[in-house]
């Protein structure tokens, strides 16, 4: 509201104008009007200021116990045990061997629900035909031997080289390891299934639709029996054992504003961080934005998979059922 009731002050060679001197006297004075309106309001209730640790009106006082300090309280320990992951060289060892600790103690009965997407899951992992990550996504993924500085300057040699190198250079970050959360080096990744944009403005189908049918069929089943009312998404981010750094999406969202994500496997740990917000996804979807709210993967022990559900800007009007 501010930004609209803001006239230009300038000269203006039409009388009358929104520049002229007359009119923007009188825009200046509807606006403070209005700014004088919205602050009688905030303090309304009670209309001086509290003599508190706050000393600021009763609105804003109530918004700040009720709502501000919760919050803070809440993120925290959070930012703190993220704080000391970076002074640890982005290793979260000590905690991953306390979680491989709690794995033999667990029930990992699986939901009837997943059974078959975990089943296709599996298949693929056991296939040794998991795909390689793009060095785009390799980037936001915690590895084990290198640190994000090294990673970042892999994917710049990557886009100043020859298409012909290019090629060399990703099959040779291919079969890198990861840490799967419990300080083995089980090999990670992340590909993608469903429909993808194309710089021409159409659409592709990823290698990996018709290499795994089994699971694009589960996968596109899976978010309509989790959500029946979410507009189908048109694509899935495939993620194995793979802990996300903090970031936000690229590209942007077409005809959903949300993203979907559900966890599956045998592990402990691995809570989706959402603004600092911890979210338990294992067997239960989460929708958030991942486009504008950054989110990261907690440490984990185990056998984690992960599904994300999106809609590229590109593919709009397409579903990943349709395949």
């Amino acid at each position: 509201m501010k930004k609209s009731m803001r006239p230009r002050p300038a000269a203006c060679v039409f009388d009358g104008g929104l520049s002229d001197r007359s009119t923007f006297d009188e825009f200046q004075e509807v606006r403070q009007s209005y700014f004088s309106k919205i602050a009688d309001s905030w303090n309304a209730e009670g209309g001086t200021l509290l003599e508190n640790k706050y000393n600021m009106p009763k609105v804003a006082g109530d918004w700040v116990r009720d709502m501000l300090e919760p919050w803070c309280k809440d993120v925290e320990p959070r930012l703190a045990l993220y704080a000391q992951w970076l002074q640890n060289g982005s290793s979260f060892l000590f905690l991953e061997q306390a979680l491989a600790r709690m794995l033999p103690s667990m029930d990992f009965t699986v939901p009837k629900l997943f059974e078959v997407c975990l089943g296709a899951l599996r298949n693929i992992e056991k296939s040794g035909e998991w795909p390689g990550t793009t060095i785009g996504r390799r980037t936001v993924i915690v590895d084990a031997e290198k640190s994000f500085k090294e990673v970042m300057g892999e994917r710049d040699t990557m886009k100043s080289t020859k298409t012909k190198e290019k090629k060399s250079v990703e099959g040779s970050l291919e079969g890198r390891a990861f840490v799967n959360g419990s300080g083995d080096k089980k090999a990670s990744g992340s590909f993608s299934i469903g429909l993808m944009p194309t710089d021409s403005g159409g659409s592709a189908t990823p290698a990996s639709n018709a290499k795994f049918p089994e699971l694009v069929k589960a996968a596109f089943l899976l978010e309509q029996a989790m959500f029946p009312d979410r507009r189908p998404s048109s694509t899935i981010a495939v993620n194995r054992n793979a802990q996300f750094r903090p970031h936000t999406d690229s590209g942007a969202g077409a005809g959903q504003s949300l993203s979907l994500i559900v966890a599956l496997g045998d592990f402990v740990g691995g809570e989706l961080m959402v603004e600092g917000v911890e979210k338990d996804i294992r067997y239960k979807g989460v929708e958030f934005d991942g486009w504008r709210e950054r989110h990261w993967t907690m440490p984990f022990a185990g056998e984690r998979f992960s599904l994300v559900w999106f809609t590229p800007k590109g593919c709009e009007g397409m579903f990943g059922l349709s395949l």
